[in-house]
């Protein structure tokens, strides 16, 4: 990746974008702080975000997200990595990606907290797609 881009915690200014985008591109929006999410920005611009939603014991990985003229070029996996390397819980992610998520270790798992059955359920009954949703984690 090009040195020109950075990565860090949302801003407030960044976090109005955010907010546009996760709504555009269909994503988990509920209880949404700026503090939850990593951005990813070339100079100023906007590329990518991730959200980190810590439960206590473990983590929930979500509100993944890539403009869409910047797919392609690594920045999921960046921002994927940025909130791996410093998860000190087991995390956990509801995906239609899975493919992706394997890639870094993470397996399926039948098994999870209310509070990943509870977004399980919510992306099913609010957010539906073609693709199946699986839950998946990484210890």
């Amino acid at each position: 990746m090009a040195e020109q881009y950075t990565t860090g915690i949302c801003t407030p200014e960044l976090f109005a974008e955010v907010k546009k985008l996760v709504q555009e591109f269909e994503l988990d929006n509920r209880q949404m702080k700026a503090e939850q999410f990593i951005t990813l920005c070339e100079d100023s611009l906007l590329c990518g975000f991730i959200r980190t939603w810590d439960h206590g014991t473990f983590s929930e990985m979500c509100t993944l997200g890539v403009i869409e003229n910047k797919r392609g070029y690594g920045i999921a996996h960046s921002l994927v990595s940025s909130i791996l390397d410093k998860s000190i819980h087991p995390v956990y992610i509801v995906t239609i990606m899975p493919s992706f998520f394997a890639e870094y270790g993470f397996t399926f798992c039948s098994e999870y907290p209310e509070a990943i059955n509870e977004k399980l359920k919510y992306c099913i009954s609010d957010l539906p797609v073609e693709e199946k949703y699986v839950v998946m984690k990484k210890n």
